[in-house]
């Protein structure tokens, strides 16, 4: 009985701390601003799990248009969005730009002009917003991104918005790729701000009308010691150098086998642990310039071998197969210094080799640089200057 009393009691005690309990209550006039609801609801909540412009988005225009129904089925259906992490805010920017071109109004892409779309606009537009902003990041991997190397979403905005607003440069114009690699390949910040959406959106729009100036195509300032020295994946100019490695391989370099995407990862041609050994630069150990492409099976099993000792293999192996244009294809397209059958012949097998040997690291660095130069004026043109950005140059 004692028991049953107890427990009676503790039951209550719990339902007078929930009758007691305060809410806090924000009470707003009638007439209160959108813009006013917004960072109130953005100051009540970020104690806790901040939330984004599409949440509140989401709030916004429940249940009519279900925004979170609509993006998680896009994400199901489209599997590019989910592989490159897009947030759902991206759709709304790019149905906010073709509004702004419609009606011939300012180029914004911030928080307030995405809440004041109309419900309608943002329905009849939404499924064409989507499949561009698909195809701009189905053309960027086509481009060599991958998730770790695109961190400036807001070019693939403008791309993606300018597809939708006004279908012209399509993905497979010259053009469009030395805008985008022009732009990837400048020093400085990489994150997408709504700033840098509105401002390529514009030049992107300024490019299509046939103006290619400097305005519009930025001058790419390089040398083979500021490539040699990228060694950090928050440089932008690290991230541009990963996409052109990436789509410059189709096959393993080190067994000839095809690749897949999934199947790609990122070798150190001079392994860390083998600079660690040969007392060589850790800092260049790290330059993009000591990477390579190659398969998850061939990285694991050469793990930190001397590249003088795999390179080696790779070459006999080619010979003894008789496929040693097709190696010399694959350290091409590697970028590897002499690298073309001539230069495989047994005469020059030896000094091919030799260029790994930990004496020649450095060497080899600058000489692997220069190729890397010859590509980027292949991508952007005469928008490569190959010397260091003078100081009085505008950003």
């Amino acid at each position: 009985m004692n028991s049953q009393c107890d427990a009676a009691a503790e039951i209550k005690d719990v339902f007078e701390v929930i009758r007691n309990y305060q809410i806090p209550i924000v009470e707003l006039e009638s007439d209160a601003g959108l813009k006013s609801i917004c960072r109130i609801f953005e100051t009540i909540n970020s104690t806790g799990t901040r939330l984004t412009t599409f949440d509140l988005a989401v709030a916004r225009f429940f249940p009519k248009p279900d925004l979170k129904s609509k993006w998680e089925e896009a994400k199901k259906s489209y599997s590019v969005l989910s592989e490159f992490n897009v947030d759902g805010e991206r759709v709304l920017q790019v149905i906010v730009l073709r509004n702004a071109e419609e009606n011939n109004s300012a180029l914004e892409v911030n928080r307030g002009t995405q809440l004041q779309l109309s419900p309608d606009y943002i329905e009849k537009n939404w499924d064409e917003a989507v499949t561009s902003l698909v195809r701009a990041f189905d053309w960027v991997k086509k481009m060599g991104a991958r998730p770790k190397t695109l961190t400036n979403h807001a070019l693939l905005v403008a791309i993606a918005a300018h597809w939708c607003a006004r279908p012209m440069l399509p993905p497979d114009h010259l053009l469009l790729k030395r805008w985008f690699f022009s732009n990837l390949l400048q020093s400085g910040a990489t994150q997408a701000s709504n700033y840098r959406i509105s401002r390529y959106f514009k030049l992107l729009r300024d490019l299509a009308a046939g103006n290619t100036d400097r305005e519009i195509i930025p001058t790419v300032y390089l040398t083979t010691d500021i490539i040699v020295g990228l060694n950090r994946g928050s440089d932008s100019r690290f991230k541009a150098l990963q996409c052109i490695l990436f789509a410059a391989v189709s096959e393993d370099l080190y067994n000839g086998e095809s690749l897949a995407d999934e199947d790609l990862e990122e070798h150190h041609i001079f392994p860390k642990a083998y600079c660690n050994r040969e007392g060589l630069n850790i800092k260049l150990c790290e330059s993009i310039v000591n990477r390579i492409v190659i398969s998850k099976k061939s990285n694991r099993k050469l793990l930190d071998t001397s590249p003088r000792e795999y390179f080696k293999d790779i070459i006999n192996q080619a010979k003894d197969s008789g496929t040693i244009v097709g190696a010399a294809a694959r350290l091409q397209a590697c970028f590897i210094p002499h690298s073309n059958s001539k230069n495989l012949d047994d005469e020059n097998k030896e000094h091919f080799i030799e260029q790994f040997a930990p004496a020649q690291f450095e060497s080899f660095m600058k000489s692997r640089a220069n190729l890397f130069l010859e590509e980027i004026q292949k991508v952007i043109g005469d928008s490569l200057e190959t010397q260091q950005k003078p100081e009085n140059e505008d950003e």
